[in-house]
């Protein structure tokens, strides 16, 4: 997300929201659990620094990965109320975050400020740019096969660095947890894929060539 990610760098889009509406920036340690949207906080939380992974929890205790949150991403219990699993954000390394109070933005600004009603489209912007990724786990989880499905998702993932040869976000249990398919298929398709051709591979660099 090019866009967000030169608003941040610049502070412009943080400094915007804090003018006028309640914030606040915390920072998180590695492994460190950020929120469980059981509590229900009326909050949304903006990724400053680092990455975080949203999980679902199921009532045997297994963990699903359902969204990896990297710098410019957005969280918050809105989008999961339909959800009956327990569902938290855990860090997957130091994270900062910015936490807003998604009801001041809704209200009208007291002082009627230019700042909030840049604020407004901005989180109008993130909730397009969020909408965009959830469709395209759609897209991937949609294909039947483990070929298909690391196809689909190195093609995101090309686009969306703008690199034919990608980093993965994830280690690749995680990519496995993601694409909801068994890690040791998962490696052995892998295997399979650079047999063929299809993709080359170098630790969690890969190039998948063109289909």
């Amino acid at each position: 997300m090019p866009y967000l990610k030169e608003k941040i760098e610049n502070r412009t889009f943080v400094n915007t929201l804090t003018s006028c509406v309640n914030t606040n920036v915390k920072e998180f340690k590695k492994e460190e659990f950020v929120i469980n949207y059981g509590l229900k906080k009326q909050t949304i939380g903006l990724i400053l620094e680092g990455v975080a992974n949203l999980i679902k929890i199921d009532i045997d205790g297994n963990i699903t990965i359902l969204e990896q949150l990297s710098e410019g991403y957005i969280f918050s219990e809105i989008f999961m109320c339909y959800m009956k699993d327990s569902i938290s954000v855990v860090c997957a390394t130091d994270t900062k975050i910015l936490f807003i109070d998604y009801n001041l933005i809704l209200k009208d600004c007291k002082m009627k400020c230019e700042n909030h009603n840049n604020a407004v489209k901005e989180i109008f912007q993130l909730l397009l740019d969020k909408a965009k990724l959830l469709n395209e786990k759609i897209s991937i989880l949609s294909s039947k096969t483990t070929q298909e499905r690391i196809i689909s998702y190195l093609e995101f993932q090309q686009l969306n660095q703008n690199k034919k040869t990608i980093l993965l976000p994830f280690s690749y249990s995680d990519l496995a947890n993601y694409l909801s398919v068994d890690r040791a298929a998962l490696m052995r398709e892998i295997k399979k894929m650079e047999a063929l051709g299809i993709l080359k591979k170098n630790n969690r660099k890969i190039t998948l060539y063109k289909q």
